[in-house]
């Protein structure tokens, strides 16, 4: 029962990483230049979850950016964040957190439900 209980914490762990992950694009979905990350998550053969951060490499949008002058106007590259893909990851973040806490509890039940046959 101990394996079940170490998935379920792993898997709050992964999903706590793809909600800072998440966050952390929102955040600086105004920034100039700013490079989204994005979260994978790998199972491995015992039910342990290895979370990998990777930077975007895709450019946000240029805009002309002038400072007032005519001749002066340049080129400034927005961020690449996709606030819809963004809040995506936040739902699955979410219900991989319930499937999580569901597994947590049922294993407490089937505990206190064997602890109760043995008494």
């Amino acid at each position: 029962m101990s394996d079940a209980f170490s998935s379920a914490i792993s898997g709050i762990s992964s999903n706590s990483a793809r909600a800072a992950v998440a966050a952390n694009n929102i955040a600086n979905a105004n920034t100039s230049g700013f490079k989204a990350s994005r979260i994978t998550v790998e199972s491995s053969g015992s039910g342990q979850q290895e979370t990998h951060i990777t930077e975007s490499t895709e450019s946000g949008s240029f805009i002309p950016r002038s400072d007032g002058l005519p001749e002066g106007s340049e080129l400034e590259e927005t961020s690449n964040v996709d606030l819809a893909e963004e809040f995506v990851q936040l739902q699955i973040s979410e219900h991989g957190y319930s499937a999580s806490a569901a597994v947590i509890r049922t294993q407490g039940e089937m505990l206190g439900t064997i602890l109760d046959m043995l008494a």
